[in-house]
């Protein structure tokens, strides 16, 4: 029965047979009880319909919360309801509920039989909840109530077979389908992945070649075509591919990943780093690709000449998570990756101009210092927001080391209502970008990390986040006026 007819169906409770003591015939006909009974159950029912045809509108302008609440309210009045079961099972489809979705409108299902919309949300619900036998299932079901007409339903069933192994069959499948839809980028990409999973892989090549000359915009064939040609070590040809998987689809980590890998075959470290970088900003909880992140930049590494004839810095702490060139990585790359990484630590730089540090909280950054670094007070004044004899006053009492006396200075002018909490951070905030920059220029010389929560606390309003930091930082480089030579 369609939902339109079904629409009008009288709930249960309603539809409960005369008792044998009640009166039949005509003498019911002229009972006034009765006559009340079915006026009351005359209005229930219209007052069902309506509600019915009300929660159905809600879920077509997209008010899913709504409907399923006034399903919940029908349902605890008729927990048989089928009408409103199937209204509650598309609502909590539509809000991600998937699991109450699959037990709503499975109830639906078992009562009334296979129905094709019901079968085509229980597959894709049971393919979100990862219960791969169970959409294969519920899509078997589907194909077969077509008649092997509805495409999209082979489609779903040639992919998750693929999935559980059963590969020849999915490559069937998938071949039917690209058979009555040559025409099909997306067709032929769905038959490359699934032949590229059954080992496949040169057949797997031209199916993603077909993809891509159907649609030269498809991420999807380039992508595919990328990985088959991984799998044949055709390392330039899948870069090519990758790299045009993330330009067609930048908000997706798949093209930056894979390109990474490639690259890294390729021997070009320094372009992989990049890529995984991109992936990890994308998707910062991947485990994947932390991983390959972390193989990237903590690898063991033997000195170069350069740092194992350079003398240690006795202040230096000797336990680093990590440690390296500026040669082979950059300092800005190094950043991102702690940032993504969400550490909390002090990376040390060395070179021949001295030693700086970068302290960090939980991958945002709290404090820059390099040497010969202008004092917080000197700047104050140079800026006009606080008087010198203020500044002379409040450093009387410093605390040891120009790091700690710039934090107490700050936090001391703000306390006391002198400098506003805004000025404050604007002015640690170029002072960061500042020195950031100048370290960034850095590029002989080595750097250690070393994790652990910084001494002393943070700051007052010096807690920065890094990727703001670094693109005010590459805003301000390219406003800066260039030199044009005579």
């Amino acid at each position: 029965m369609g939902r339109g007819a079904a629409a009008l169906r009288v709930p249960a409770h309603a539809r409960e047979p005369v008792p044998p003591s009640s009166p039949s015939g005509a003498d019911a006909a002229t009972d006034p009880a009765g006559e009340e009974d079915e006026e009351e159950g005359g209005a229930e029912a219209g007052e069902r319909a309506r509600a019915l045809v009300e929660a159905n509108e809600l879920l077509r302008s997209s008010r899913e919360a709504q409907a399923l609440e006034l399903a919940q309210l029908w349902i605890q009045r008729d927990p048989e309801d089928l009408d409103f079961r199937r209204v509650a099972g598309d609502a909590q489809k539509a809000l991600r509920w998937l699991k109450e979705a699959g037990e709503s409108l499975e109830l639906v299902r078992a009562a009334r039989g296979d129905d094709a919309a019901i079968l085509r949300a229980l597959g894709e619900i049971y393919d979100g909840l990862g219960r791969n036998s169970d959409a294969i299932a519920r899509w078997e079901s589907l194909v077969e109530l077509s008649a092997g007409q509805d495409l999209s339903a082979m489609t779903a069933l040639g992919i998750d077979l693929s999935r559980a192994g059963e590969h020849a069959r999915a490559v069937e499948i998938l071949e039917v389908v690209v058979h009555r839809r040559p025409d099909s980028s997306a067709a032929f990409a769905d038959l490359g992945m699934a032949l590229l999973e059954a080992g496949r892989v040169n057949d797997a090549v031209g199916a993603f070649s077909s993809a891509r000359a159907l649609d030269p915009s498809s991420a999807q064939a380039h992508c595919g075509l990328g990985l088959a040609y991984q799998g044949l070590e055709r390392w330039h040809e899948a870069t090519d591919a990758f790299a045009e998987t993330e330009r067609l689809a930048p908000e997706s980590a798949v093209g930056p990943y894979n390109l990474g890998l490639a690259l890294g075959k390729l021997g070009d470290t320094k372009g992989m780093r990049h890529a995984l970088l991109r992936a990890a900003s994308l998707e910062p909880d991947d485990e994947e690709i932390q991983a390959a992140l972390e193989r990237v930049f903590t690898a063991p590494r033997a000195p170069d000449r350069a740092e194992a004839e350079r003398t240690p810095n006795p202040e230096t702490p000797q336990a680093a998570s990590m440690s390296g060139s500026l040669r082979t990585f950059q300092l800005l790359d190094l950043l991102e990756f702690l940032r993504i990484q969400n550490q909390t630590g002090t990376l040390l730089i060395s070179s021949q101009l001295g030693v700086g540090s970068i302290v960090l909280s939980q991958g945002s950054l709290v404090s820059v210092a390099t040497p010969g670094r202008k004092p917080l007070g000197d700047e104050l004044v140079d800026r006009g927001l606080v008087a010198r004899a203020i500044v002379d006053e409040i450093t009387k009492a410093r605390a040891p080391g120009p790091g700690a006396a710039d934090d107490e200075l700050g936090e001391t002018l703000w306390r006391d209502g002198l400098l506003s909490r805004e000025q404050l951070q604007q002015v640690l905030l170029d002072r960061a970008i500042d020195e950031v920059e100048r370290l960034n220029g850095w590029v002989d010389g080595a750097f250690q990390f070393h994790p652990g929560a910084p001494t002393g606390g943070i700051p007052i309003a010096s807690k920065f986040d890094l990727r703001r930091l670094v693109l005010e930082m590459l805003r301000r480089a390219e406003a800066r006026p260039v030199a044009v030579p005579r």
